[in-house]
């Protein structure tokens, strides 16, 4: 699936429509029902200390070959277009931070230039704290950009999957832009 979403083809009112057209209709449906996402788990313990990337081990759904087992902290942008992302990260008690890290891949005209968005923020005492955040990523994602999610924790500490289950992370296609 990867490269440029088909486009909808033009059909006026009272055109007989061609097999190209009837084609190109197809291809955007079949598009729509299969379109890139991404949902990807940390089920173990992770080290917190810093501004750390949550590895992502387990990749539950793939849609459009973004998660790799060699790079687990990042997804990767197969289909160009805008994005939503959801993450959710329990860790032991402590103030945080977090957010969604975006690198410029070489496909994008700002290559290797980064951005932090969709930043949460967690503080508890004494009790297991979850970071987490939803929304559309706020720039167009070129092929070959990638996502992350960083943590950055008042102090050194672990990730709590046992008591809060497993932190997740999801990317899902929502327009190409145009």
């Amino acid at each position: 699936m990867s490269g440029a979403p088909p486009k909808v083809p033009a059909i006026f009112a009272g055109q007989v429509v061609t097999s190209a057209q009837m084609n190109a209709l197809s291809a955007v449906a079949t598009f729509l029902f299969g379109k890139p996402s991404a949902y990807v788990q940390a089920s173990t313990t992770q080290a917190l200390s810093g501004a750390t990337s949550i590895n992502f081990p387990t990749k539950i759904r793939d849609s459009d070959f973004m998660w790799a087992s060699g790079s687990p902290t990042l997804l990767t942008v197969q289909t160009p277009g805008y994005y939503r992302v959801a993450y959710y990260v329990p860790h032991a008690a402590t103030n945080s931070v977090s957010s969604v890290k975006i690198t410029a891949g070489s496909n994008n005209p700002q290559v290797g230039a980064t951005k932090l968005c969709w930043g949460g923020s967690a503080s508890a005492s004494g009790a297991v704290v979850c970071c987490g955040a939803a929304g559309v990523l706020p720039v167009y994602m070129y092929q070959l950009d990638t996502v992350q999610v960083v943590v950055t924790p008042g102090s050194a500490v672990s990730t709590d999957v046992t008591t809060m289950g497993p932190a997740s992370f999801s990317m899902e296609f929502v327009s190409a832009g145009y």
